[in-house]
């Protein structure tokens, strides 16, 4: 898609922009233990952990912890590949999402759109993502309730699509 610049590891320019699924989830369970329990979703290339608290405060406090593991990428088709986690929810945030931005605080980010020039969208995917040092959240126009994403490490992100 990307014209000029190919992409790496600081532009993401996708070949589509519609996403291909990664893996097959193959099997899924469930694991209980005293203060929480576990779901555990087993791919063909990844495996991922939803970590759910029996308390209430933590639950409140925090929300749900989720571990991803990802595979050795496959590279003997001579295609880079960037692998995302895409999650949906039922909320309705128009085309409003949040990131942190390293000492700039939170930052409001609107889907094609930027606040001191008209954007002209040429490439949807690569024009909408973000990077993300701490979090990435998304907010209920209607209940203000929100849902935020904490991650570990440095990443790139974005809300696509309402939710």
């Amino acid at each position: 898609m990307g014209q000029g610049q190919d992409s790496g590891a600081y532009i993401f320019r996708p070949k589509s922009n519609t996403p291909i699924p990664y893996t097959t989830y193959k099997k899924y369970y469930y694991v209980d233990g005293a203060t929480a329990g576990v779901i555990v979703l087993e791919g063909d290339r990844t495996s991922t952990k939803v970590f759910i608290s029996k308390t209430k405060d933590y639950v409140r406090r925090f929300g749900l912890m989720i571990e991803t593991f990802i595979d050795s990428i496959p590279i003997n088709d001579n295609n880079g590949k960037e692998v995302t986690i895409n999650i949906k929810t039922k909320y309705n945030n128009g085309k409003t999402f949040y990131t942190d931005s390293m000492g700039l605080e939170e930052q409001t980010r609107v889907l094609d759109f930027r606040p001191t020039w008209n954007y002209t969208i040429n490439e949807p995917v690569s024009g909408n993502y973000y990077p993300v040092n701490s979090f990435i959240r998304i907010q209920d126009s209607a209940s203000k309730k929100s849902i935020t994403l904490l991650n570990d490490r440095s990443q790139g992100g974005t809300v696509m699509r309402s939710g």
